[in-house]
């Protein structure tokens, strides 16, 4: 054997063992497909649920709104399953557990596959209160906001609007000396929980 045909066998041989070293074929192809197979055989990971797009139509809570129209008053009473399925006792937490307040759902501001917004309201001889509360689909409380709140002795209330999908509150506090009202505005998040704008 000359030396030409000693390096050309010694070549052959080296591709061959690299060949044989990265899956049997040139670019390692058995070792590609080995990987393609280890990965698909992993359990796919599901995607995360689209966020839901939340519109509120536009709204006003107040005196004139709830209580004069009767409203308030005038929708239906929540029975004792009802005020326990919606969590109204840790809604309303200062008013837990008096059965002469009266509870309302006075109207549903969104419903989803994925959740509802609930205006819920509490009717009392000297006192009302009304609530946007945000459940998930098996009606779990996700979140609350107090939107109304009015008393006989006048020292504090609480009025609120919806106005381009943006909840303002607006509360007037008269138990100091001189009135002091304060604004805040907040959005509902895809996940159905109140978000206070800055």
């Amino acid at each position: 054997m000359n030396r030409f045909s000693f390096t050309i066998l010694s070549s052959i041989t080296a591709v061959l063992m690299l060949c044989a070293c990265n899956g049997g074929g040139p670019g390692g192809e058995t070792g590609k497909n080995a990987d393609s197979q280890h990965i698909s055989a992993l359990p796919e990971v599901p995607a995360p649920p689209p966020t839901i797009k939340v519109a509120l139509a536009d709204a006003v809570f107040n005196s004139a709104k709830l209580v004069d129209n009767k409203r308030l008053s005038g929708s239906p009473v929540c029975t004792e399953s009802q005020v326990k399925s919606l969590s109204l006792n840790h809604i309303d937490s200062s008013g837990s557990g008096n059965r002469d307040f009266k509870y309302h759902v006075i109207d549903s501001l969104f419903v989803s596959a994925s959740g509802t917004i609930l205006l819920l309201g509490r009717e009392w001889p000297s006192e009302n209160m009304a609530w946007l509360a945000s459940y998930d689909a098996a009606y779990k409380l996700l979140d609350k906001q107090l939107v109304y709140y009015d008393n006989e002795e006048g020292f504090l209330s609480v009025e609120s609007s919806i106005s381009n999908n943006e909840l303002i509150i607006t509360t007037t506090n008269e138990f100091d000396e001189g009135a002091k009202t304060t604004r805040s505005r907040m959005k509902i998040t895809g996940d159905l929980v109140w978000e206070k704008i800055k």
